[in-house]
Protein backbone atom coordinates (compact mmCIF):
# COMPACT_ATOMS: atom_id res chain seq x y z
CA UNK A 1 0.00 0.00 0.00
CA UNK A 2 1.26 3.12 -1.02
CA UNK A 3 1.87 6.22 1.47
CA UNK A 4 -0.47 8.39 -0.91
CA UNK A 5 -3.57 6.36 0.20
CA UNK A 6 -2.66 6.16 3.75
CA UNK A 7 -3.73 9.76 3.87
CA UNK A 8 -7.40 10.61 5.47
CA UNK A 9 -10.01 11.94 3.11
CA UNK A 10 -8.45 10.21 -0.11
CA UNK A 11 -11.10 7.99 -1.68
CA UNK A 12 -10.21 4.61 -1.94
CA UNK A 13 -11.38 1.19 -1.58
CA UNK A 14 -11.34 -0.44 1.99
CA UNK A 15 -12.83 -3.54 3.04
CA UNK A 16 -16.01 -2.32 5.56
CA UNK A 17 -17.22 -4.57 8.55
CA UNK A 18 -19.56 -6.73 6.72
CA UNK A 19 -17.02 -7.91 4.41
CA UNK A 20 -17.97 -5.18 1.38
CA UNK A 21 -15.87 -3.38 -0.49
CA UNK A 22 -16.47 0.59 0.48
CA UNK A 23 -15.25 3.63 0.20
CA UNK A 24 -13.21 5.63 2.98
CA UNK A 25 -14.65 8.61 2.33
CA UNK A 26 -18.11 7.17 3.23
CA UNK A 27 -16.68 5.10 6.19
CA UNK A 28 -15.01 7.95 7.36
CA UNK A 29 -18.07 10.39 7.01
CA UNK A 30 -20.39 7.48 9.29
CA UNK A 31 -17.40 7.48 11.82
CA UNK A 32 -17.36 11.12 12.42
CA UNK A 33 -21.74 10.95 12.39
CA UNK A 34 -21.34 8.49 14.92
CA UNK A 35 -18.35 10.60 16.82
CA UNK A 36 -20.33 14.01 16.79
CA UNK A 37 -23.32 12.15 18.79
CA UNK A 38 -21.56 10.90 21.48
CA UNK A 39 -20.12 14.07 21.95
CA UNK A 40 -23.64 15.87 21.82
CA UNK A 41 -25.66 16.61 24.95
CA UNK A 42 -27.97 13.67 25.70
CA UNK A 43 -31.59 14.31 24.49
CA UNK A 44 -34.51 13.78 26.68
CA UNK A 45 -37.30 11.84 25.04
CA UNK A 46 -40.28 11.78 27.64
CA UNK A 47 -41.14 14.96 28.04
CA UNK A 48 -45.00 15.89 28.58
CA UNK A 49 -45.65 12.50 30.30
CA UNK A 50 -49.00 11.24 29.65
CA UNK A 51 -50.41 10.86 33.10
CA UNK A 52 -52.11 7.59 32.45
CA UNK A 53 -48.93 6.49 30.98
CA UNK A 54 -46.99 7.29 33.81
CA UNK A 55 -49.08 5.67 35.92
CA UNK A 56 -49.44 2.24 34.43
CA UNK A 57 -45.31 2.42 33.77
CA UNK A 58 -45.11 2.32 37.77
CA UNK A 59 -47.73 -0.43 38.41
CA UNK A 60 -45.88 -2.55 35.93
CA UNK A 61 -42.40 -1.23 35.77
CA UNK A 62 -42.44 -0.93 32.22
CA UNK A 63 -42.05 1.96 30.05
CA UNK A 64 -39.63 4.45 30.53
CA UNK A 65 -38.62 2.80 33.85
CA UNK A 66 -37.61 0.07 31.88
CA UNK A 67 -35.41 1.26 29.11
CA UNK A 68 -34.23 4.97 31.16
CA UNK A 69 -36.29 7.33 29.40
CA UNK A 70 -37.58 8.44 32.47
CA UNK A 71 -33.77 9.73 33.44
CA UNK A 72 -33.70 13.13 33.18
CA UNK A 73 -30.12 13.99 31.46
CA UNK A 74 -27.60 15.98 33.64
CA UNK A 75 -27.25 19.16 32.39
CA UNK A 76 -24.03 19.27 29.40
CA UNK A 77 -24.96 15.14 30.16
CA UNK A 78 -22.99 13.60 27.01
CA UNK A 79 -24.96 10.87 25.34
CA UNK A 80 -22.49 8.22 25.55
CA UNK A 81 -22.60 8.97 29.51
CA UNK A 82 -26.40 9.35 29.28
CA UNK A 83 -26.36 5.97 27.69
CA UNK A 84 -24.68 4.15 30.31
CA UNK A 85 -26.31 5.72 33.34
CA UNK A 86 -29.64 4.25 31.70
CA UNK A 87 -28.49 0.48 31.05
CA UNK A 88 -27.70 0.65 35.23
CA UNK A 89 -31.02 3.08 36.26
CA UNK A 90 -33.45 0.60 38.57
CA UNK A 91 -36.35 0.92 39.76
CA UNK A 92 -38.01 0.59 43.12
CA UNK A 93 -42.13 0.00 42.93
CA UNK A 94 -43.96 1.10 45.16
CA UNK A 95 -47.18 1.70 43.36
CA UNK A 96 -48.23 -2.34 42.90
CA UNK A 97 -47.66 -3.29 46.68
CA UNK A 98 -49.78 -0.05 47.81
CA UNK A 99 -52.27 -1.20 45.18
CA UNK A 100 -52.33 -5.00 46.55
CA UNK A 101 -52.24 -3.69 49.83
CA UNK A 102 -55.52 -1.65 49.18
CA UNK A 103 -57.03 -4.63 47.08
CA UNK A 104 -56.21 -8.09 47.85
CA UNK A 105 -57.72 -7.68 51.92
CA UNK A 106 -61.21 -7.13 50.04
CA UNK A 107 -60.65 -10.07 47.91
CA UNK A 108 -59.19 -12.33 50.39
CA UNK A 109 -62.59 -14.44 50.32
CA UNK A 110 -64.95 -13.89 47.57
CA UNK A 111 -68.32 -11.82 47.57
CA UNK A 112 -71.74 -12.99 48.99
CA UNK A 113 -74.11 -13.13 46.61
CA UNK A 114 -77.75 -13.87 46.74
CA UNK A 115 -80.73 -13.98 44.91
CA UNK A 116 -80.05 -14.48 41.41
CA UNK A 117 -81.02 -16.21 38.17
CA UNK A 118 -79.95 -19.62 36.87
CA UNK A 119 -78.77 -17.32 33.58
CA UNK A 120 -77.06 -14.50 36.34
CA UNK A 121 -75.81 -17.88 37.73
CA UNK A 122 -73.89 -18.34 34.11
CA UNK A 123 -72.85 -14.95 34.10
CA UNK A 124 -70.88 -14.87 37.02
CA UNK A 125 -68.69 -17.80 36.23
CA UNK A 126 -67.92 -16.63 32.26
CA UNK A 127 -68.45 -12.41 32.46
CA UNK A 128 -66.24 -12.26 29.05
CA UNK A 129 -66.35 -15.15 26.77
CA UNK A 130 -63.02 -16.00 28.20
CA UNK A 131 -64.33 -18.40 31.41
CA UNK A 132 -63.27 -14.63 33.65
CA UNK A 133 -65.28 -15.13 36.84
CA UNK A 134 -67.34 -11.94 38.19
CA UNK A 135 -65.14 -12.37 41.03
CA UNK A 136 -62.23 -12.11 39.25
CA UNK A 137 -63.20 -9.31 36.75
CA UNK A 138 -64.01 -6.97 39.49
CA UNK A 139 -60.58 -7.40 40.75
CA UNK A 140 -59.02 -6.37 37.96
CA UNK A 141 -61.28 -3.57 37.87
CA UNK A 142 -60.70 -2.59 41.23
CA UNK A 143 -56.60 -2.84 40.69
CA UNK A 144 -57.40 -0.57 37.59
CA UNK A 145 -59.91 1.87 39.31
CA UNK A 146 -57.24 2.34 42.32
CA UNK A 147 -54.53 2.76 39.75
CA UNK A 148 -56.57 5.17 37.53
CA UNK A 149 -58.53 6.93 39.90
CA UNK A 150 -61.71 5.65 38.35
CA UNK A 151 -62.07 2.27 35.66
CA UNK A 152 -65.18 2.44 33.32
CA UNK A 153 -67.22 -1.14 33.27
CA UNK A 154 -68.84 -1.65 29.73
CA UNK A 155 -72.02 -4.60 29.83
CA UNK A 156 -73.40 -5.25 26.37
CA UNK A 157 -74.90 -7.47 24.88
CA UNK A 158 -74.74 -10.48 21.74
CA UNK A 159 -76.88 -9.13 18.51
CA UNK A 160 -80.19 -11.90 18.93
CA UNK A 161 -82.33 -12.64 16.22
CA UNK A 162 -85.83 -12.10 17.49
CA UNK A 163 -87.41 -14.55 15.27
CA UNK A 164 -85.12 -17.25 17.29
CA UNK A 165 -86.50 -18.75 20.20
CA UNK A 166 -84.25 -18.55 22.99
CA UNK A 167 -84.14 -22.02 25.30
CA UNK A 168 -81.98 -22.14 28.47
CA UNK A 169 -79.66 -24.73 26.89
CA UNK A 170 -79.17 -22.54 24.08
CA UNK A 171 -78.28 -19.59 26.08
CA UNK A 172 -75.72 -21.53 28.30
CA UNK A 173 -74.35 -23.46 25.08
CA UNK A 174 -73.85 -20.16 22.84
CA UNK A 175 -73.10 -17.75 25.43
CA UNK A 176 -76.58 -15.52 24.60
CA UNK A 177 -76.35 -12.94 27.59
CA UNK A 178 -74.54 -10.02 28.40
CA UNK A 179 -70.57 -9.69 28.79
CA UNK A 180 -68.24 -7.87 30.41
CA UNK A 181 -65.55 -5.08 29.06
CA UNK A 182 -63.16 -2.08 30.87
CA UNK A 183 -62.57 1.10 29.45
CA UNK A 184 -59.82 3.09 30.86
CA UNK A 185 -60.39 6.92 31.13
CA UNK A 186 -57.81 7.50 28.85
CA UNK A 187 -59.64 6.34 26.21
CA UNK A 188 -62.62 8.30 27.11
CA UNK A 189 -62.60 11.02 24.21
CA UNK A 190 -66.01 12.84 25.16
CA UNK A 191 -68.54 12.61 27.40
CA UNK A 192 -71.39 15.02 28.43
CA UNK A 193 -73.77 15.30 31.43
CA UNK A 194 -77.05 16.91 32.34
CA UNK A 195 -77.54 19.55 35.08
CA UNK A 196 -78.27 17.16 37.52
CA UNK A 197 -74.83 15.47 36.78
CA UNK A 198 -76.32 12.62 35.29
CA UNK A 199 -74.32 10.96 31.94
CA UNK A 200 -75.64 11.79 29.01
CA UNK A 201 -73.43 11.01 26.33
CA UNK A 202 -70.09 9.17 26.12
CA UNK A 203 -67.59 8.32 23.37
CA UNK A 204 -64.48 5.77 23.85
CA UNK A 205 -61.72 3.85 21.84
CA UNK A 206 -60.92 0.46 22.04
CA UNK A 207 -58.74 -1.54 19.72
CA UNK A 208 -59.87 -4.37 18.18
CA UNK A 209 -57.10 -7.53 16.72
CA UNK A 210 -59.14 -8.77 13.93
CA UNK A 211 -58.09 -11.44 10.62
CA UNK A 212 -58.85 -10.88 7.51
CA UNK A 213 -59.37 -13.32 4.17
CA UNK A 214 -55.72 -13.98 4.06
CA UNK A 215 -55.05 -15.23 8.05
CA UNK A 216 -53.51 -11.67 8.54
CA UNK A 217 -53.97 -10.14 11.72
CA UNK A 218 -54.03 -6.11 12.19
CA UNK A 219 -55.10 -3.98 14.90
CA UNK A 220 -57.93 -1.73 14.30
CA UNK A 221 -60.00 1.10 16.47
CA UNK A 222 -63.43 0.99 16.92
CA UNK A 223 -65.02 3.99 18.15
CA UNK A 224 -68.55 3.40 20.56
CA UNK A 225 -70.73 6.21 21.31
CA UNK A 226 -73.67 5.06 23.76
CA UNK A 227 -76.80 7.43 24.83
CA UNK A 228 -79.93 6.29 26.81
CA UNK A 229 -81.61 5.47 22.67
CA UNK A 230 -78.74 4.41 20.58
CA UNK A 231 -75.23 2.97 20.10
CA UNK A 232 -73.21 3.79 17.25
CA UNK A 233 -69.95 1.89 16.51
CA UNK A 234 -67.25 3.90 13.87
CA UNK A 235 -64.41 1.92 12.47
CA UNK A 236 -62.31 4.29 9.90
CA UNK A 237 -64.97 5.46 7.44
CA UNK A 238 -68.08 2.64 8.45
CA UNK A 239 -70.06 3.80 10.88
CA UNK A 240 -73.55 1.26 12.66
CA UNK A 241 -76.37 2.62 14.74
CA UNK A 242 -78.52 0.42 17.34
CA UNK A 243 -80.99 0.90 19.60
CA UNK A 244 -79.76 0.81 23.20
CA UNK A 245 -82.38 -1.09 24.08
CA UNK A 246 -82.26 -1.30 27.90
CA UNK A 247 -83.21 2.41 27.96
CA UNK A 248 -80.09 3.55 30.00
CA UNK A 249 -75.91 4.14 28.83
CA UNK A 250 -74.77 0.90 30.38
CA UNK A 251 -70.90 2.23 30.94
CA UNK A 252 -70.64 1.93 34.70
CA UNK A 253 -67.72 4.41 36.21
CA UNK A 254 -66.46 2.70 39.33
CA UNK A 255 -64.22 4.61 41.49
CA UNK A 256 -61.36 3.86 43.45
CA UNK A 257 -62.12 5.84 46.30
CA UNK A 258 -65.38 7.85 47.11
CA UNK A 259 -65.51 10.47 44.54
CA UNK A 260 -65.67 13.68 45.92
CA UNK A 261 -65.70 16.08 42.65
CA UNK A 262 -67.64 16.84 39.83
CA UNK A 263 -65.94 15.47 37.62
CA UNK A 264 -66.57 12.42 35.80
CA UNK A 265 -63.07 11.09 35.79
CA UNK A 266 -61.55 12.58 39.05
CA UNK A 267 -57.55 12.56 39.30
CA UNK A 268 -56.02 9.62 40.83
CA UNK A 269 -54.59 9.68 44.06
CA UNK A 270 -52.21 7.31 43.15
CA UNK A 271 -50.66 9.36 40.87
CA UNK A 272 -48.88 11.67 43.24
CA UNK A 273 -47.13 8.91 44.32
CA UNK A 274 -46.39 8.31 40.45
CA UNK A 275 -44.53 11.63 39.89
CA UNK A 276 -42.61 10.96 43.69
CA UNK A 277 -41.55 7.26 41.92
CA UNK A 278 -40.54 9.29 38.93
CA UNK A 279 -38.38 11.56 40.92
CA UNK A 280 -36.84 9.07 43.64
CA UNK A 281 -36.02 7.15 40.37
CA UNK A 282 -33.94 9.94 39.15
CA UNK A 283 -32.33 10.24 42.36
CA UNK A 284 -31.20 6.65 42.72
CA UNK A 285 -29.86 6.75 39.47
CA UNK A 286 -28.19 10.06 40.96
CA UNK A 287 -26.67 8.63 43.38
CA UNK A 288 -25.34 6.07 41.89
CA UNK A 289 -23.55 7.75 39.75
CA UNK A 290 -21.70 9.72 42.70
CA UNK A 291 -20.37 6.50 44.15
CA UNK A 292 -19.41 4.57 40.89
CA UNK A 293 -18.00 8.38 39.75
CA UNK A 294 -15.96 9.45 42.76
CA UNK A 295 -16.43 7.04 45.95
CA UNK A 296 -13.49 5.64 45.67
CA UNK A 297 -10.59 6.13 47.56
CA UNK A 298 -7.38 7.84 45.58
CA UNK A 299 -3.49 6.90 46.48
CA UNK A 300 -2.18 10.15 47.23
CA UNK A 301 2.20 9.43 46.61
CA UNK A 302 4.46 12.63 46.87
CA UNK A 303 7.81 11.92 44.63
CA UNK A 304 10.69 13.65 45.28
CA UNK A 305 12.88 16.25 43.28
CA UNK A 306 15.36 13.97 42.75
CA UNK A 307 13.54 10.79 41.66
CA UNK A 308 12.81 10.24 37.77
CA UNK A 309 9.41 10.62 36.95
CA UNK A 310 7.84 12.49 34.02
CA UNK A 311 5.96 15.66 34.88
CA UNK A 312 2.64 14.23 36.62
CA UNK A 313 0.79 17.48 35.45
CA UNK A 314 1.03 16.40 31.97
CA UNK A 315 -0.62 12.57 32.45
CA UNK A 316 -4.31 12.70 32.88
CA UNK A 317 -5.54 11.97 36.01
CA UNK A 318 -8.64 9.46 36.32
CA UNK A 319 -10.67 8.25 39.53
CA UNK A 320 -11.02 4.96 40.45
CA UNK A 321 -10.29 2.08 43.17
CA UNK A 322 -6.58 1.66 41.30
CA UNK A 323 -5.54 5.30 40.61
CA UNK A 324 -2.79 6.88 42.42
CA UNK A 325 -2.48 10.42 41.93
CA UNK A 326 1.40 11.71 42.00
CA UNK A 327 2.86 15.07 42.94
CA UNK A 328 6.25 15.97 43.59
CA UNK A 329 6.96 16.85 47.57
CA UNK A 330 8.92 14.66 49.22
CA UNK A 331 8.27 15.70 52.40
CA UNK A 332 4.67 14.05 52.96
CA UNK A 333 4.00 10.48 53.46
CA UNK A 334 1.55 8.30 50.62
CA UNK A 335 -1.96 8.84 51.94
CA UNK A 336 -5.21 8.01 50.58
CA UNK A 337 -7.77 10.65 50.34
CA UNK A 338 -11.29 10.22 49.20
CA UNK A 339 -14.12 13.23 48.02
CA UNK A 340 -16.92 14.87 50.15
CA UNK A 341 -19.33 12.44 51.31
CA UNK A 342 -22.29 15.94 51.34
CA UNK A 343 -23.41 15.66 48.15
CA UNK A 344 -24.03 12.01 48.75
CA UNK A 345 -25.83 12.64 51.99
CA UNK A 346 -27.91 15.13 50.44
CA UNK A 347 -29.11 13.02 47.94
CA UNK A 348 -29.99 10.08 50.73
CA UNK A 349 -31.96 12.53 52.43
CA UNK A 350 -33.99 13.37 49.53
CA UNK A 351 -34.38 9.96 49.15
CA UNK A 352 -35.96 9.26 52.41
CA UNK A 353 -38.17 11.89 51.98
CA UNK A 354 -39.55 10.97 49.30
CA UNK A 355 -40.07 7.63 50.38
CA UNK A 356 -42.08 9.01 53.84
CA UNK A 357 -43.97 10.50 51.42
CA UNK A 358 -45.05 7.68 49.41
CA UNK A 359 -46.09 5.87 52.95
CA UNK A 360 -47.91 8.65 54.43
CA UNK A 361 -49.84 9.07 50.95
CA UNK A 362 -51.24 5.55 50.42
CA UNK A 363 -52.22 5.51 54.44
CA UNK A 364 -48.93 3.37 55.07
CA UNK A 365 -47.39 5.06 57.71
CA UNK A 366 -46.92 2.62 59.69
CA UNK A 367 -45.14 0.35 57.82
CA UNK A 368 -41.97 2.87 57.04
CA UNK A 369 -41.43 3.50 61.22
CA UNK A 370 -37.93 2.43 62.10
CA UNK A 371 -38.68 2.18 65.88
CA UNK A 372 -41.69 0.37 65.25
CA UNK A 373 -41.59 -0.85 69.21
CA UNK A 374 -41.83 2.75 70.17
CA UNK A 375 -45.22 3.08 68.23
CA UNK A 376 -48.01 2.90 70.49
CA UNK A 377 -50.81 0.65 70.65
CA UNK A 378 -53.44 3.27 70.17
CA UNK A 379 -51.12 5.01 66.94
CA UNK A 380 -51.19 1.76 65.56
CA UNK A 381 -54.91 0.78 65.62
CA UNK A 382 -55.20 4.33 64.53
CA UNK A 383 -53.42 4.19 61.32
CA UNK A 384 -55.16 0.28 60.67
CA UNK A 385 -58.22 2.31 61.20
CA UNK A 386 -57.35 4.97 58.52
CA UNK A 387 -56.19 1.92 56.00
CA UNK A 388 -59.10 0.04 56.64
CA UNK A 389 -61.81 3.13 56.02
CA UNK A 390 -59.87 3.39 53.00
CA UNK A 391 -60.35 -0.58 51.78
CA UNK A 392 -63.93 -0.04 52.69
CA UNK A 393 -64.52 2.65 50.92
CA UNK A 394 -63.42 0.50 47.68
CA UNK A 395 -65.36 -2.37 48.79
CA UNK A 396 -68.65 -0.23 49.12
CA UNK A 397 -68.16 0.87 45.41
CA UNK A 398 -67.78 -2.41 44.25
CA UNK A 399 -71.02 -3.56 46.05
CA UNK A 400 -72.78 -0.84 44.66
CA UNK A 401 -71.42 -1.21 41.06
CA UNK A 402 -72.26 -4.78 40.59
CA UNK A 403 -75.69 -4.28 41.71
CA UNK A 404 -75.82 -1.72 38.82
CA UNK A 405 -74.62 -4.81 36.33
CA UNK A 406 -77.11 -7.11 37.76
CA UNK A 407 -79.81 -4.20 37.09
CA UNK A 408 -78.43 -4.11 33.52
CA UNK A 409 -78.42 -7.58 32.81
CA UNK A 410 -81.84 -8.49 34.10
CA UNK A 411 -83.00 -5.22 31.64
CA UNK A 412 -80.65 -7.18 28.83
CA UNK A 413 -82.61 -10.45 29.78
CA UNK A 414 -85.60 -9.41 31.15
CA UNK A 415 -85.18 -10.80 34.22
CA UNK A 416 -85.97 -8.56 37.33
CA UNK A 417 -82.57 -8.20 39.34
CA UNK A 418 -83.84 -5.99 42.09
CA UNK A 419 -83.33 -8.15 45.04
CA UNK A 420 -79.79 -9.24 43.76
CA UNK A 421 -77.72 -8.74 46.85
CA UNK A 422 -73.83 -8.51 47.42
CA UNK A 423 -71.30 -8.10 50.31
CA UNK A 424 -67.96 -8.03 49.73
CA UNK A 425 -65.57 -9.10 52.60
CA UNK A 426 -64.91 -6.49 55.31
CA UNK A 427 -62.70 -8.61 57.59
CA UNK A 428 -59.14 -7.09 56.75
CA UNK A 429 -57.53 -8.07 59.84
CA UNK A 430 -56.35 -11.55 59.86
CA UNK A 431 -59.49 -13.81 60.94
CA UNK A 432 -59.10 -15.36 64.02
CA UNK A 433 -61.02 -18.82 64.06
CA UNK A 434 -60.98 -18.76 67.94
CA UNK A 435 -62.00 -15.21 68.61
CA UNK A 436 -64.76 -15.80 65.62
CA UNK A 437 -65.58 -18.93 67.60
CA UNK A 438 -65.56 -17.08 71.10
CA UNK A 439 -68.08 -14.80 69.98
CA UNK A 440 -70.82 -16.94 67.79
CA UNK A 441 -70.73 -18.47 70.85
CA UNK A 442 -72.00 -15.74 73.51
CA UNK A 443 -74.46 -14.44 70.73
CA UNK A 444 -76.06 -17.72 70.46
CA UNK A 445 -76.04 -18.01 74.06
CA UNK A 446 -78.35 -14.12 73.77
CA UNK A 447 -80.77 -16.03 71.28
CA UNK A 448 -81.81 -12.51 70.15
CA UNK A 449 -83.52 -13.82 66.46
CA UNK A 450 -83.34 -16.71 64.11
CA UNK A 451 -81.81 -14.25 61.83
CA UNK A 452 -79.43 -13.42 63.90
CA UNK A 453 -78.48 -16.76 64.87
CA UNK A 454 -78.65 -18.07 61.27
CA UNK A 455 -76.42 -15.18 59.97
CA UNK A 456 -73.55 -16.41 62.52
CA UNK A 457 -73.93 -20.10 61.46
CA UNK A 458 -72.39 -18.78 58.13
CA UNK A 459 -70.08 -16.43 58.98
CA UNK A 460 -68.82 -19.46 61.42
CA UNK A 461 -68.67 -21.60 58.12
CA UNK A 462 -66.82 -18.95 56.02
CA UNK A 463 -63.88 -18.49 58.95
CA UNK A 464 -63.94 -22.31 59.87
CA UNK A 465 -63.36 -22.43 55.40
CA UNK A 466 -61.33 -19.81 54.73
CA UNK A 467 -58.21 -21.98 53.56
CA UNK A 468 -60.80 -24.03 51.61
CA UNK A 469 -61.63 -23.49 47.89
CA UNK A 470 -64.93 -21.11 47.71
CA UNK A 471 -67.03 -23.97 46.42
CA UNK A 472 -66.12 -25.92 49.40
CA UNK A 473 -67.95 -22.76 51.71
CA UNK A 474 -70.83 -22.43 49.19
CA UNK A 475 -71.78 -25.67 49.11
CA UNK A 476 -71.88 -25.84 52.94
CA UNK A 477 -73.80 -22.51 53.06
CA UNK A 478 -76.14 -23.98 50.32
CA UNK A 479 -76.46 -27.06 52.69
CA UNK A 480 -77.48 -24.50 55.59
CA UNK A 481 -80.01 -23.13 53.49
CA UNK A 482 -81.60 -26.43 52.43
CA UNK A 483 -82.00 -26.82 56.60
CA UNK A 484 -85.53 -26.73 58.12
CA UNK A 485 -83.99 -25.08 61.01
CA UNK A 486 -81.36 -23.08 59.65
CA UNK A 487 -81.99 -20.05 62.38
CA UNK A 488 -82.90 -22.02 64.91
CA UNK A 489 -80.80 -21.48 68.26
CA UNK A 490 -77.72 -23.39 69.14
CA UNK A 491 -77.29 -25.48 72.39
CA UNK A 492 -73.80 -23.86 74.12
CA UNK A 493 -73.87 -25.05 77.69
CA UNK A 494 -70.81 -26.65 78.11
CA UNK A 495 -69.41 -25.84 74.88
CA UNK A 496 -66.37 -23.22 74.90
CA UNK A 497 -64.35 -21.30 72.52
CA UNK A 498 -60.26 -20.32 73.86
CA UNK A 499 -60.10 -16.35 73.77
CA UNK A 500 -56.94 -15.38 71.73
CA UNK A 501 -54.31 -13.57 74.14
CA UNK A 502 -54.23 -9.90 74.05
CA UNK A 503 -50.45 -8.71 73.02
Amino acid sequence: MSVHNKEIGIKRNVLGASGDIEHYERVEKSFNEMTQQLLMGAKYNAGNLNKYKLLDDAYRGSGGFEDGTYLVPFPVEKADKYAHRQDLAYYINFIKPIIDSHVNPIFKSDPVRDNFSDTFKLFINNVDGNNTTLTRFMKKAAIRAKLHGVEFIVIDAPKVDPNVVLTKKKIAEERIYPYLYLVSPSQVTKYSRDKFGRLISITYTVQNEVIDDKGETSSITETWTWTDTICRKKVKDEEEVFENTIGRIPVIPLYGVLNATDDLIPQSDLYGIARSSFALYNQLSSLDCINRGQAFSILLYPIGDEDEYEDPENDPIRVGVTDTLLFRDGQQSPKFISPSDKPTDMIVKEIELIIKEIFRQANLTFLNQQNISNVSGLAKKWDNLQLFRTIMDLAENLQATERIIAFMFGSYMNEDMSNYFVTYNKEYGVVDVSETLANALTTFGFNISEGLNYEVKKKVIRAMTDDLDFSVTQKLIDELDGLENKGAPVDVEGVSAVQPTAT
